[in-house]
């Protein structure tokens, strides 16, 4: 494989009115790697962020009242005294560790520039006090940010543990002061004196192959055997057939260093890390050719589509090229048609390609090189359709983000270049469902060399957004109301648009791609069924491989068995908001399950009154989740939802007749406590009603009106607002949506107004 430095996690600017903050989110030696206290998994920058303060007293550290932060006295404790790093990275004295941190936007652009990050060390404790820690050599003042081998820019730092530490448990202080503030970081570690020294063979695992490890396991490595050898660099090792609770295999002789499974959305194949570099081709097990065309029709504008010819690898190379041709190509391969008959004619025609798997929430990184004409659009872009219930009244579901070069400053299809960027979400086709995001670029990416565009999906429903990058410099985040939540295939490819890329006046182009890599986040989404998922790939693509994947389950996990006079609810609709607090290590001796008292009152009045202890002995391993109530005020243990506790009133009935938009400014708060979703009010079935996420709309009561007839929603309010395949159906032409009449609407090229129904 090729080398490619493992990125960092960083993650977008919080909305409080301080702009900088940063944690160490893991640290790594020869020996394997480790988290802070905080943990590995992406959460709220609220809740990753801590304000510190190093100096004597709260007064001396107190920021400026404008930033409505006030210090108390926890600031002047190092370390979250609850929490304990989980795994923790076990190092040899006087070796070195490295630590990474979140960015945050403050990488190579100077604002963090003459920083000071220190970094300390103590006995390990709880709850630390400053006094205990001791400065290390070294790690006086590093820089908040380096630049790599690769020449990327990186928030990390290396230091050398002391080589007088004994053996023994200790704890590390990372704080960072930065304008008024101090933030800071706490990651404990083992110190083993009786480590062997590394052997050099471990230099030659490539990153990524070892992030694929601590996320995926060892099963899947080709050649596991060599590759344990290596990373634990013990010559007897192996990969152990005995697996996690993920599914997942460790190499012999070393401890349980693989990253915490993330959380995995009922029905869902179990989320798991993506890479690819192509120095074995396009493996067909993980990709798709696309072989059809969109974005034509209008105006008079035809393209070729997307064809399989134009897509080509080069396993030397590690690359996959796409080839793009003009409006003057003159060659052999033609374009192909929306019913995937071939045209007479190769101009305006590019190539794609698609991973099998469908990805949900996490952070997506490709490195490539644009095509450097204007006219065709490189794109990396999340898809998912579905068009199964438009004639029933539901919108078409459209779930996309794009990254999409070259851009432009607005709407208008002027000053379009490649210094400008189009970063977009989906949720649907209408104007309401979807937002572009003109963005400029901190540079011109036409100049013919490689670039790595990240962007971070979340779909936390208190926090939907997706954070796009360049080069690992923070672009902008996309908040709005259609961030998607439903997986999709990753895209990449470079097709003809409709003048919004500019004219393509050339023979030919390409976009190269280098590497695609994924990270699940630790957050739940949905995976319903794509409308055509078979439709439009290379004749002769075998849709059987690549398919063998584990289900997530649909509940939580099962309940410590106990006599219960009533049983547990199984919730009829998927959990829907993620974890804001990570569940606790198991304790290693067994936990008894609770009495059938606690039981039936944690049924009918939750767990907030309980003992501490019944959520850990009722589900293994959990807490009770006391800051979200239902409507009657009532918390569940994590891994439960509220449908299993006993109804607590009418509210359900209203909804399942009337829907969750019904209760207004409420209705959130009912679908949290419904089924811990959120109200999608901006999509309503043909009575007008809408559904909690993760809920469908088989949930409701029947709705008395009928299906619409397109026909008559074309009659009445023209065919801009149906779906771009109805015009072709209706008289096989396209809709004239740049025409229309005194109403606002639009009609089929070769159909008149006078067809329409009078305004």
């Amino acid at each position: 494989m090729k080398g490619v430095l493992f990125t960092a996690w960083l993650f977008s600017l919080g909305t409080i009115s301080v702009d900088a903050h940063g944690w160490v989110e893991k640290v790594e030696s020869i020996y394997g790697e480790g988290s802070s206290r905080i943990g590995m998994n992406s959460k709220s920058d609220s809740y990753l962020q801590r304000y510190f303060c190093p100096l004597s007293s709260l007064d001396e550290c107190q920021p400026d009242p404008k930033h409505n932060i006030v210090l108390d006295e926890d600031s002047l404790r190092p370390c979250r005294a609850d929490k304990v790093s989980n795994p923790k990275a076990t190092v040899k004295p006087g070796t070195d560790l490295t630590l990474h941190w979140a960015g945050n936007g403050h990488v190579g652009n100077g604002q963090s520039d003459g920083t000071c990050v220190t970094v300390k060390v103590a006995p390990f404790e709880a709850d630390p006090a400053m006094s205990s820690f001791s400065g290390i050599d070294g790690a006086e003042c590093l820089d908040f940010w380096i630049t790599a081998e690769d020449g990327s820019q990186q928030p990390q730092g290396t230091i050398k543990i002391p080589d007088t530490l004994a053996q023994g448990s200790y704890t590390l202080l990372w704080y960072w002061n930065f304008t008024e503030f101090w933030y800071s970081s706490c990651i404990d570690i083992l110190v083993d004196e009786g480590l062997p020294t590394a052997s050099p063979t471990k230099s030659e695992l490539d990153d990524d192959i070892v992030q694929d490890y601590l996320h995926n396991g060892c099963a899947d490595i080709a050649d596991s055997t060599q590759f344990c050898q290596k990373y634990t660099t013990i010559p007897e090792s192996y990969c152990m057939t005995e697996k996690d609770e993920c599914g997942r295999s460790i190499c012999y002789g070393v401890a349980d260093f693989l990253f915490p499974c993330p959380l995995c959305p009922p029905g869902c194949p179990v989320p798991k890390a993506f890479y690819d570099d192509f120095s074995n081709g396009l493996d067909e097990t993980k990709w798709l050719i696309a072989h059809k065309s969109w974005g034509g029709g209008k105006n008079g504008f035809t393209n070729g589509g997307v064809v399989a010819e134009n897509v080509m690898a080069d396993a030397s190379a590690g690359t996959v090229t796409f080839k793009a041709h003009g409006n003057f190509y003159s060659g052999d391969v033609m374009g192909i048609n929306k019913d995937l008959t071939r045209q007479t004619t190769g101009v305006r025609t590019g190539g794609a390609i698609a991973t099998r798997q469908y990805l949900g929430a996490g952070s997506y990184e490709v490195k490539m090189k644009a095509a450097g004409k204007l006219g065709v659009c490189s794109a990396i872009w999340t898809f998912f359709y579905n068009d199964d219930e438009y004639y029933s009244g539901q919108p078409i579901q459209n779930h996309e983000i794009d990254i999409e070069l070259p851009g432009r400053p607005g709407a208008a299809a002027v000053d379009i270049n490649f210094s400008q960027a189009l970063l977009n979400t989906w949720t649907g086709e209408i104007e309401s469902l979807y937002e572009t995001g003109y963005t400029t670029l901190p540079k011109a990416v036409d100049d013919g060399v490689f670039h790595i565009w990240r962007f971070d999906w979340h779909t936390d429903p208190n926090d939907r957004r997706v954070d796009f990058y360049l080069d690992g410099e923070y672009l902008r985040t996309m908040r709005n109301d259609n961030i998607p939540f439903y997986a999709g295939r990753l895209w990449l490819g470079a097709w003809f648009p409709h003048a919004w890329a500019g004219i393509p006046d050339f023979v030919e182009e390409e976009m190269v791609i280098d590497y695609v890599k994924f990270t699940p986040f630790n957050e739940l989404y949905e995976c319903p069924t794509e409308s055509y998922p078979d439709f439009g790939w290379a004749p002769g693509t075998d849709f059987t491989l690549g398919q063998e994947h584990e289900i997530c389950n649909s509940v939580p996990s099962s309940p410590v068995s106990s006599p219960v006079s009533s049983p547990i609810s199984v919730p009829s609709s998927p959990v829907s908001s993620p974890i804001s607090t990570p569940v606790s290590s198991p304790v290693s001796s067994p936990v008894s399950g609770p009495s059938p008292t606690d039981v039936t009152l944690y049924l009918e009045y939750g767990c907030k009154d309980l003992p501490a202890a019944f959520c850990q002995g009722y589900i293994s391993g959990s807490y009770c989740k006391d800051w979200n109530e239902d409507s009657c005020g009532r918390s569940i243990c994590q891994g439960d939802t509220h449908d299993s506790l006993n109804s607590c009133g009418s509210e359900t009935s209203i909804y399942f007749s009337d829907g969750c938009n019904v209760f207004g400014d409420q209705m959130d708060a009912f679908c949290g406590s419904y089924n811990q979703g959120y109200c999608k009010s901006w999509q309503q079935d043909s009575c007008g009603r809408s559904i909690c996420h993760g809920d469908d709309y088989s949930a409701l009561d029947a709705c008395e009106q009928g299906p619409i007839d397109p026909v008559e929603v074309y009659k009445n309010d023209g065919c801009a607002s149906l779906p771009s395949t109805f015009c072709s159906g209706y008289n096989g032409n396209y809709c004239k949506d740049y025409k229309t009449d005194s109403c606002g609407r639009s009609v089929c090229h070769g159909d008149s107004f006078s067809s329409l129904n009078s305004c």
